[in-house]
């Protein structure tokens, strides 16, 4: 399946140049016309990099970059702003608000596209790092998992199916004998629900182990 290249920009000319150079190296493009678009289709459309203009009415780049960075669905797209500002503050600025490049005008095209594929390779590798940490997290759950669990559950389905199998008619029990069955699966239960606030417990530890250090 293509990646999906997000282009927002309100000058016409240089989003169909994109389009054309994105299509001719194995993208699919998307564009947007201006910020308040181009928010809307990246929350609906979840591109894999966003392209972002800075100088646009209305709702300009920087906002684009900081409202997407602050929607869970959208905070970890790669974003790279293409505009004509080139002062230190200004790249300083667009960094701070979490983009991953900042390529100004005029621009080489291949420059353009390294930095795409620079991005991807980088989202790629995030993501992989967490389905492994996901896997390892689950592995230690799976070993981890404790066999008086089992051994308790065991307990409080047969006795509670004693209660359950009981026939009036041909009885010889006693009450103590219903209160004695009360008691062992009251006892399990209790010990069940430890077992488990000890094991949510230990989860949780392995949990923060295995997170990335900042």
């Amino acid at each position: 399946m293509k990646k999906k290249i997000l282009v927002i920009d309100d000058e016409y000319d240089i989003r169909l140049q994109l389009v054309k150079f994105l299509e001719l190296n194995g993208f699919a493009s998307l564009t947007a016309e201006s910020g308040a678009q181009g928010i809307e289709m990246a929350r609906k459309e979840l591109p894999d990099v966003i392209v972002c203009d800075i100088l646009m009415p209305e709702i300009s780049g920087y906002e684009v970059c900081n409202t997407l960075r602050n929607h869970p669905d959208t905070a970890m797209i790669p974003f790279i702003f293409l505009t004509a500002i080139d002062s230190r503050e200004d790249t300083r600025k667009g960094m701070n608000l979490g983009a991953d490049d900042y390529i100004t005008k005029p621009f080489d095209f291949k420059d353009l596209l390294q930095s795409i594929h620079i991005r991807l390779e980088k989202r790629a590798q995030l993501e992989q790092h967490y389905r492994d940490k996901l896997k390892a997290l689950q592995d230690i759950f799976g070993y981890a998992m404790p066999p008086q669990l089992r051994s308790s559950l065991s307990t409080i389905i047969a006795f509670s199916e004693k209660i359950t199998n009981f026939n009036l008619l041909t009885a010889t029990a006693e009450p103590l004998d219903f209160q004695r069955v009360g008691k062992v699966i009251n006892r399990t239960a209790w010990d069940l629900l430890k077992l488990i606030d000890n094991y949510q417990y230990y989860a949780f530890l392995e949990w923060l182990r295995l997170i990335p250090k900042k």
